[in-house]
């Protein structure tokens, strides 16, 4: 048996991390529903406005003036950069392009065309289990960070020491945009 893959394999292949990939960004193209994202967005404008942080509750009663530690201000001012340059639109396209991006970041490195069809499978059932969390909100952007996080240990296991090198600046950008940057350690 040859170990040369066919251009049948390789196209179907190619296609099917592609269709993954699409899939995954097309299920972030919706209207904005998510409960959160209009409050973020309006702190995004006060952050980009004052250039600070609000450090007291802004926006309940129960807790008006209270202390509040505001752990996705950068989440906030990106999406907020974008609604003021490009409208929602901008802020879809952000979700879509950063939901497309992460499943390339995953299934890219153990992409082999001769074992595509069990990692293809794989991806689905995990990008149907998690649909319901790809929505635009800070959380999008952990699945990304941790993607990236753990791409560059690999690239780092294959031999380019450099890898290691981004691993501060990525934590430094998860602290600072998605609550749940533990995952990172």
């Amino acid at each position: 048996m040859s170990n040369m893959v066919s251009r049948r394999d390789q196209w179907l292949a190619r296609a099917g991390l592609a269709g993954i990939v699409i899939l995954a960004a097309l299920m972030n193209v919706h209207t904005l529903t998510d409960v959160d994202i209009f409050w973020q967005l309006k702190t995004g404008q006060i952050i980009w406005e004052t250039h600070r942080v609000p450090h007291t509750d802004l926006f309940s009663f129960t807790r008006a003036g209270q202390e509040w530690i505001d752990a996705q201000w950068l989440f906030q001012v990106i999406i907020y950069g974008l609604y003021r340059v490009w409208g929602y639109a901008g802020m879809i396209l952000f979700g879509a392009f950063i939901s497309g991006l992460t499943w390339v970041i995953i299934l890219k490195p153990s992409f082999h065309p001769r074992k595509y069809l069990p990692l293809l499978a794989l991806a689905l059932l995990s990008l149907q289990t998690a649909s319901p969390r790809l929505k635009l909100r800070p959380e999008l952007l952990t699945f990304f960070y941790l993607a990236l996080e753990l791409f560059l240990i690999h690239q780092y296991r294959r031999g380019k020491k450099t890898a290691l090198y981004f691993l501060p600046a990525l934590l430094l950008l998860w602290v600072n945009s998605e609550g749940l940057w533990p995952i990172y350690f």
